[in-house]
């Protein structure tokens, strides 16, 4: 028996008859047993009409346990459907396994004492009246939920089972026990079954659909009835699985077409091909969607091997995308904005023939990337004159796109880092901000209005509050650099940076980038000089180096580094390093406008 459950555990599918001298237990955690008249009919009729030369077996959906010791289970899911297979057993004089009902000690007893009731004639009786006779004549205790649908599954199964011959039985019992399979999901975990139960119940424990969906297509091809042509085919399924699976595992590709960025699909990531072709709906809760598709097929007969063909054409028009640097900046962008799905993209593709033509399907992706972001439209939410730091989605959406843009019109060999965009959450930074709020010791402003004065003057401003900042500067210098700030000087500093803020367009678009949220968390309260210093050394280095030596990888953003090395800013005669002043911001937000403008303008093609 030991070696035949590590079978079972390797292999996931098993028949009924291999669930011999097992013992599983259904504790009170769990809900009653519910089956109805119509659920346990079209059980039987499923079972009684599978025929071997047509398919394989009839699979049953998946059983999932916790084992306790040898041979000893814990059922947390396939309840229902386990529960009415031993009661057809007991209907057929056949024990394979034990069935334990904690939910009620009763329940339990009848449970076990179910094959000795006295059969009922449905055709002259309710269901209703021959429990209410049954409850009559039994102890009291009997008469709950639990046994009431025990009762009415077992009439069902015994009067259904009356109106076979003896040939006809044989063959139902031979489908049962040998041709009807589970799929076999022993749940490896140090929680307690009720954890378990309750975080599978949740979603927080997912069954591996793509391994039951594999499971299928081997069982599918093992009905190839020549052995030499049955190894050759299921090789060539398993080389060209893995072939798939390897490449999704390639971040670079697999955020390309995915902005998943949790761990639900780390280990099968080829589940969304399967979803994709399935059609899975967006709002559909379901992890294992695809895979009761897939089943469904197996069981009537219509699982063919166009349907692995099926994947394996969608896997190769992605990876065609993908190689193809145009499709990779311009579909990764839409993937990545959320303007539509993969799946979305993928059934557009395939059911419009206008857009088949690969440079039409180009300009189909640009066209729904212009109709959502429209700069050139005063009133849109995405016109540069609208982003500000407090619109960090629309002001993220443009700057994400004027880097993807820079990458596109760059290099050849360059292309646009979607997996570290999604991966290292990029956030919006200031190039030349400070926050007053954040300053502790006088040196600290001392510093910060020397570089007010410099912005200022840089602007051309009226300066009208220069006579502010002078009393400012006046009344510091009554106290020491490493002095800590007094609280009336905070609250004039915090009015006046307020004031500054709306004077220098301290938030517009044109005083912010994009750093990811390592880079920006070290930069401190930096002014724009002393960022420039940490964001170069930062690159150089190839990332931050740590208190004890270790270096943590961070990415800059090409768009980030040009704003640090001025590269936006026109007049290169006159350019000053020390601070981010009003011709840097000018020029470098006509860059953003021209840049992405001519991304996304269709009349260039």
């Amino acid at each position: 028996m030991e070696t035949k459950l590590k079978e079972r555990e390797k292999t996931n599918i098993i028949a009924i008859k291999e669930l011999k001298g097992l013992q599983f237990y259904v504790e009170d955690y769990q809900r009653g047993y519910k089956w109805g008249a119509k659920q346990v009919t079209e059980l039987l009729d499923d079972i009684n009409s599978f025929k071997k030369e047509d398919q394989a077996f009839y699979c049953l959906q998946p059983i999932v346990v916790k084992e306790r010791e040898k041979n000893k289970f814990e059922l947390i899911d396939g309840q229902q459907r386990l529960t009415t297979t031993y009661i057809i057993l007991q209907c057929l004089g056949i024990t394979l396994f034990n069935l334990d009902y904690k939910t009620r000690k009763q329940s339990e007893e009848f449970l076990n004492k179910v094959k000795n009731l006295a059969v009922v004639d449905l055709n002259k009786t309710k269901l209703n009246i021959a429990w209410g006779d049954y409850v009559a004549e039994s102890p009291k205790e009997y008469d709950n939920v639990d046994n009431y649908h025990f009762f009415c599954s077992y009439q069902i199964i015994t009067n259904w089972l009356q109106a076979l011959n003896f040939s006809e039985k044989e063959t139902f019992t031979k489908n049962l026990c040998t041709y009807t399979k589970v799929i076999w999901y022993n749940i490896k975990s140090e929680l307690s079954p009720e954890e378990i139960f309750i975080n599978f119940n949740q979603g927080k424990i997912h069954l591996e659909q793509a391994e039951l969906i594999k499971a299928l297509f081997v069982l599918y091809l093992k009905t190839e009835p020549n052995l030499e042509i049955r190894a050759f085919k299921t090789n060539q399924f398993a080389e060209e699985w893995n072939t798939i699976e390897n490449q999704l595992q390639d971040d670079s590709f697999w955020y390309f077409v995915s902005n998943d960025t949790s761990d639900k699909r780390k280990a099968n990531r080829i589940d969304l091909l399967f979803d994709i072709v399935k059609k899975k709906p967006k709002k559909e809760q379901s992890n294992l969607f695809a895979y009761h598709k897939y089943l469904h097929q197996l069981n009537t007969e219509t699982l063919k091997n166009k349907d692995w063909q099926e994947v394996k054409n969608l896997f190769n028009l992605l990876l065609e995308w993908f190689q193809n640097r145009t499709m990779y900046h311009y579909l990764g962008l839409l993937i990545h904005l959320e303007i539509k799905s993969i799946s979305e993209v993928y059934q557009d593709y395939l059911e419009h023939e206008d857009i088949k033509d690969k440079l039409d399907f180009e300009k189909q992706i640009k066209l729904w990337i212009a109709d959502k972001i429209n700069i050139s439209n005063p009133d849109s939410k995405y016109n540069l004159s609208n982003l500000v730091y407090q619109t960090p989605k629309q002001t993220h959406t443009i700057l994400v796109i004027h880097n993807v843009a820079t990458y596109h019109t760059s290099d050849t060999n360059y292309r646009f880092p979607f997996d570290k965009l999604k991966t290292q959450k990029w956030s919006l930074e200031h190039i030349h901000a400070q926050k007053s709020e954040e300053f502790k010791k006088v040196l600290e402003i001392q510093n910060w209005i020397s570089d007010i004065k410099l912005l200022l003057n840089d602007a051309n401003s009226t300066f009208d509050l220069e006579e502010q900042l002078n009393i400012l500067e006046e009344e510091i210098l009554k106290h020491k650099p490493d002095d800590i700030i007094p609280k009336s000087i905070k609250r004039r500093i915090n009015e006046l940076s307020n004031l500054l803020d709306k004077k220098l367009d301290t938030h517009s678009i044109k005083n912010l980038c994009l750093l990811d949220n390592t880079t920006n968390s070290s930069l401190s309260n930096s002014n724009f000089q002393d960022k420039r210093k940490s964001i170069l050394q930062i690159d150089m280095q190839g990332g931050i180096v740590k208190s004890n030596g270790k270096k943590q990888k961070t990415f800059i953003p090409i768009c980030t580094k040009n704003v640090f090395l001025k590269y936006y800013t026109k007049n290169t005669n006159a350019i000053n390093f020390t601070f981010w002043g009003y011709e840097d911001r000018k020029d470098y937000e006509e860059a953003l406008e021209q840049n992405i403008t001519n991304f996304l303008n269709l009349s260039n093609d």
